[in-house]
């Protein structure tokens, strides 16, 4: 959803806001964005920013009662937008200077995203384009590190996920340090920070930064911090030519924790890869084993690699469409895979695609799935935090697939199911109990 589009649907509220002073307006939202009781309005206080910014001209300085009561305002929006904020508020990347730490929003695992890309930067040659942005990118997280300890925002701190009745308000004096922590004098800003500044119109999620007049800049979105890196190690791979480079490097980084840590990580298992076809030259971007799991079952495990230049091009919420351009290809040879291992080996089993990059969805067409066979369709970073759950984790995915067709069977349909994050101990088909799970909805 675009401002113009939220402002057509809320014109009562974009008029209040048009009299709002810009200054005032955006660092108290920013404010609220550092106190983890708001943590569930994430969605609805990044919207209102990114409204003031479009269309805040006046001088009504409004307090926090104001802005709560437009959060109240937003619920069925918020539950609309289906963009929860993680149950994590705080994460943290390792770096060479030290552990850094960052608010997630609602970027899925972005703290892996984030490590994904400067683990694959370390690997760049040292020239000065290439020491210019390690600076910019260190200048961002050293913000952010001081920032969050200036608040008092311990490592993996949890915040509220679902908004209640009436938001809870963060105390007078956390909210006025927060406040405080966001509006910076331009002209102390670091000069690492330039590259994250920006005017009004630009994108916040690049640009986190705003310069509201020629002697303050507001760090107007804190919750973009994930988003605007790796779109600036994007970016400047693109600009500098090293486009080409950095996703092979990337591809290197994601195929040893897909073999060694992933894979590494199972229970030992025979494998099963001469029964494989070679993947066609046009699926360059796919890799593929197949192994077996509890003595009688066959995991055939796909890793996707993104297309980082149209990743740049279309955003880090698009979808990755490089299956949907090779349809027959990518269709064909999934299927046959899955045919030779299901009827080769005569074994019931599961095809999981495991979606690498720097955080991009996949559309992924359907492919053959003879009786017994499912498929499951993670990102990397959730893959490898089920294997920290238990080494067991292809036999908890499995059980999870398995009950989801059971109840299919029956009448129970699961919409948008979630794999990524969660599964289910079972006592039995009679029985089916959570252990842990991420939310998901029922349609009968």
């Amino acid at each position: 959803m675009t401002v113009d589009d939220f402002a057509a649907k809320h014109r009562d509220l974009v008029a209040t806001i048009h009299a709002w002073d810009l200054d005032s307006s955006v660092s108290l939202c920013a404010g609220l964005l550092l106190c983890p009781v708001m943590h569930a309005y994430t969605i609805a206080l990044e919207v209102l920013i990114h409204t003031i910014g479009v269309h805040s001209n006046g001088t009504v300085c409004p307090d926090v009662t104001n802005i709560v009561e437009m959060l109240n305002g937003l619920r069925s929006f918020i539950d609309e937008s289906d963009e929860l904020p993680r149950d994590v508020f705080v994460v943290n990347v390792m770096t060479e200077d030290g552990n850094r730490r960052f608010l997630t929003g609602t970027w899925e695992t972005s703290e892996f995203w984030v490590q994904q890309a400067l683990d694959t930067l370390r690997l760049a040659p040292e020239t000065a384009a290439i020491k210019n942005l390690r600076g910019q990118v260190q200048g961002l997280l050293d913000f952010s590190e001081a920032a969050l300890d200036r608040n008092g925002l311990a490592r993996y701190v949890a915040g509220s996920v679902r908004p209640v009745a009436d938001a809870e308000l963060p105390n007078k004096e956390d909210l006025a340090r927060a406040v405080q922590t966001v509006r910076l004098e331009a002209d102390y800003l670091p000069r690492s920070l330039e590259i994250f500044t920006s005017s009004v119109e630009e994108l916040l999620e690049r640009h986190p930064f705003l310069r509201v007049s020629s002697s303050l800049v507001i760090w107007a979105l804190p919750t973009a911090t994930s988003a605007a890196l790796r779109i600036l190690v994007l970016r400047r791979m693109q600009e500098t030519g090293n486009m080409r480079q950095f996703a092979r490097a990337l591809r290197l980084v994601q195929e040893h924790l897909f073999y060694d840590d992933l894979l590494g990580r199972s229970e030992p298992h025979i494998h099963c890869d001469k029964h494989l076809p070679p993947p066609p030259s046009d699926l360059r971007w796919i890799r593929q084993t197949a192994f077996e799991f509890e003595g009688a079952r066959v995991a055939h495990l796909v890793l996707v690699h993104d297309d980082l230049q149209d990743a740049i091009q279309s955003g880090l919420t698009s979808f990755n469409t490089s299956a949907l351009q090779s349809l027959l290809t990518f269709q064909t040879h999934l299927s046959r895979s899955v045919v030779r291992l299901r009827y080769g080996l005569r074994r019931e089993g599961m095809t999981i695609i495991v979606m690498g990059g720097l955080g991009r969805g996949f559309a992924i067409p359907p492919f053959a799935l003879p009786p017994n066979w499912y498929q499951c369709t993670v990102h990397l970073s959730d893959a490898l935090a089920l294997t920290w759950l238990e080494r067991a984790w292809l036999s908890s995915v499995w059980r999870v697939k398995k009950d989801v067709d059971w109840l299919r069977q029956r009448g129970l349909h699961i919409r948008d199911e979630e794999m990524t994050s969660g599964y289910w101990a079972t006592g039995g088909q009679s029985d089916v109990s959570y252990r842990w799970m991420s939310v998901f909805q029922l349609r009968i």
